[in-house]
């Protein structure tokens, strides 16, 4: 195949540049958009790492110009060998979406850190929750032992540019609607990846899976054991969901079958919420 046809479209390469900087590459010989560029990065979902949560990175480019941005992202997963491919490209098809309830990114970061009561650290005390800028003034509070599971939430949605709850953002009941409705949120009917979660009037935290059997509610939030965590509990009548106004999820956010898979971390047994 001649290369004279690249060498007047793009005349700063001289076509004995080719073959040093593969542009050969970028012809469109089978007249696909794209091609796939494997960039050799690793990517991870959660907290662990382990071999079902590591992922390759690759980048999807328009076929006839090697430098152009990247169009789209996915990743692969580097399934178990018993895993068929085929699985392993429906997953794969679910996971691309890297931002998919972007809060979660803030979420996760506040578990890395190790937030929990008595550590006296201006970072991984709960204290930060309780008496940021996002919280009323007359409702700030310096101690720990103050309820904080909705605080941990409020912080980590505004932080991540989102409005929480503007009245109390302290009080389950401000969220769910016992005393008022949540303003900045809408509720919906079923669990979906992100989602705000609130156990009655007692407790809230994010939905991050289900269990394999579909009765428990793994939940990433903070005041479960006086700490952050992921924790498990079952899944009762008066648990309700929500989501922030201007936050469409993806179709397979709420799907069972991705929620099994969601989150392979370190998962505690409920424990103490207030």
């Amino acid at each position: 195949m001649s290369v004279d046809p690249l060498h007047f479209k793009y005349p700063e390469l001289t076509p004995f540049q080719y073959a040093s900087n593969r542009c050969i590459t970028g012809i469109d010989m089978d007249g696909l958009e794209y091609y796939v560029s494997t960039s050799g990065r690793f990517l991870r979902r959660g907290i662990n790492i382990n071999s079902h949560n590591i992922y390759i990175e690759q980048r999807i480019y328009e076929a006839h110009h090697i430098y152009h941005p990247a169009v789209d992202r996915v990743a692969r997963q580097v399934g178990k060998p018993t895993q068929t491919y085929e699985n392993r490209i429906e997953f794969e098809e679910k996971i691309k979406y890297t931002q998919i309830a972007p809060w979660m990114t803030l979420a996760f970061s506040e578990l890395a850190l190790g937030v929990k009561e008595g550590t006296k650290n201006d970072q991984t005390s709960p204290v930060k929750y309780l008496s940021y800028e996002g919280v009323p003034k007359s409702m700030q509070s310096k101690v720990e032992s103050t309820f904080w599971c909705a605080a941990f939430v409020n912080y980590v949605l505004e932080e991540s540019g989102y409005i929480g709850e503007t009245v109390n953002p302290l009080a389950v009941e401000n969220w769910n609607g016992t005393w008022r409705e949540w303003e900045n949120g809408y509720e919906i009917n079923r669990p979906s990846y992100g989602a705000i979660v609130t156990f009655g009037d007692t407790h809230m935290g994010f939905v991050v899976g289900l269990s394999d059997d579909g009765t428990k509610l793994i939940v990433l939030g903070g005041n479960q054991n006086d700490e952050v965590n992921v924790s498990e509990y079952d899944i009762k009548d008066d648990f309700k969901y929500y989501l922030p106004n201007g936050y469409q999820p993806k179709e397979f956010e709420n799907e069972e079958e991705f929620l099994h898979q969601s989150y392979q971390g370190i998962i505690k047994n409920g424990g103490k919420t207030q």
